[in-house]
């Protein structure tokens, strides 16, 4: 697998920029960072044709390459670690018809999108997007 891509793709720039203008800390800033590189190289690989075989080797190693601290904020339910993790989703699911992923991803984007609710409606786009553009297997 290629090693974390630390320049941002438009996708996880936007959802950076978005981040870094929330209010939050610069240590949960930096965490997020952090999570989100591990992102965009997941997105490049699973984006890529010539990588293609490597797709499912970058999802499954994407919670292991996030800091310990990111998933601390998935537990305790912060929208922005939810949001991120929406964006797994939605790569997840380009992989459904794996049958270690199912709808898995499609889940988690619509589990993510009925809990945080309209407020961060603008933040999910993407990933609900992404869903409602892909066609079923």
């Amino acid at each position: 697998m290629p090693p974390l891509n630390s320049a941002l793709g438009p996708v996880c720039g936007m959802i950076f920029s978005r981040i870094q203008g929330h209010g939050l800390d610069n240590a949960t800033v930096r965490r997020y960072e952090q999570t989100i590189q591990a992102l965009q190289s997941v997105m490049t690989i699973v984006g890529n044709q010539d990588l293609n075989e490597h797709s499912i080797d970058a999802l499954v190693a994407w919670p292991v390459l996030v800091p310990r601290e990111y998933i601390d904020l998935v537990a305790e339910r912060k929208g922005e670690a939810l949001v991120i993790l929406a964006y797994f989703g939605a790569l997840l699911d380009t992989q459904r018809d794996k049958w270690v992923f199912c709808d898995g991803g499609r889940y988690l984007v619509d589990s993510i999108s009925q809990y945080l609710g309209l407020q961060w409606r603008e933040w999910l786009e993407w990933p609900v997007q992404a869903l409602v553009h892909s066609e079923p297997v």
